[in-house]
């Protein structure tokens, strides 16, 4: 590999661009896969007009703005993943136990992490570990409608290949498992609604205030608190998606402000 580019840099070196091209590989960070961008950016006042910076790709080295490509999987770009996985986890950790221009009072805060994950769409290999010895694989006998057997019944390595596909292809719902995956983030919208109305029922309260016709307003629940979350879509083995989530209670005050919820928002509740 450095074979491949020592021809480059020498060229560099010698027309004098080398400084501006490893500028731009220090602005990537280590990005495996750069995205080479065209053209020019003008960074404009938007008060006076005026063109305060005047950046073109052709003044630069090799004709092109190195941008990072921001993929978070590691196996695509080892760069990208480290560096979204740390902002991931400033951001967690903020909302947690404070910090980032969030008070360490958050911390005080009702929360609950959660998993929501996908119904089944039929028997697929798997290892169940369980933060333990993998188990069997599907411990079952006989054979499904089409033949094939129901169960596997080996105990499959941590990267075997056959992780995640169904025993039985006919019977494996796997339209269902694409409808899934395409309205998996409205699911979880709707479940953080059903949270709402809920709570909303179990204490005698609207969902939403509203004024009556005698001008007084009735309080509703979203007057009184508001579920702040974060949550992290994984794509499991058998390809479907599931939700890590961290929720936490606070009251419902102005965005930007983290007043703690009302006593009886707890997270048993």
């Amino acid at each position: 590999m450095l074979a491949d580019v020592l021809p480059d840099c020498a060229d560099h070196l010698a027309d004098g661009t080398f400084a501006a091209l490893w500028a731009q590989v220090q602005r990537v960070g280590g990005c495996s896969h750069p995205i080479r961008l065209a053209g020019f950016v003008d960074q404009v006042d938007r008060a006076t007009g005026e063109i305060r910076r005047h950046v073109d790709s052709a003044g630069l080295p090799d004709g092109t703005i190195l941008v990072p490509c921001g993929n978070r999987r590691a196996s695509v770009c080892p760069s990208c993943s480290y560096l979204y996985a740390g902002d991931a986890w400033q951001i967690v950790h903020a909302g947690v136990a404070g910090g980032q221009d969030v008070p360490d009072t958050v911390a005080r805060h009702p929360g609950l992490f959660v998993t929501v994950t996908a119904p089944s769409f039929w028997a697929v290999h798997s290892r169940r570990a369980n933060h333990g010895p993998a188990q069997r694989c599907n411990d079952r006998h006989g054979r499904c409608p089409h033949g094939r057997p129901r169960g596997c019944r080996l105990v499959h390595p941590d990267h075997d290949p056959h992780l995640g596909a169904p025993l039985c292809v006919d019977c494996h719902d796997t339209a269902a498992l694409v409808v899934w995956n395409r309205h998996a983030p409205r699911l979880w919208k709707r479940t953080i609604d059903l949270t709402y109305r809920q709570i909303a029922a179990h204490i005698g309260l609207p969902v939403l205030g509203y004024d009556r016709a005698d001008g007084t307003h009735r309080i509703g629940l979203r007057d009184l608190i508001r579920i702040s979350y974060i949550k992290v879509a994984e794509a499991q083995a058998r390809g479907a998606i599931h939700f890590h989530g961290v929720l936490r209670l606070d009251a419902a005050t102005e965005p930007g402000t983290w007043q703690p919820p009302p006593v009886w928002a707890t997270a048993d509740l």
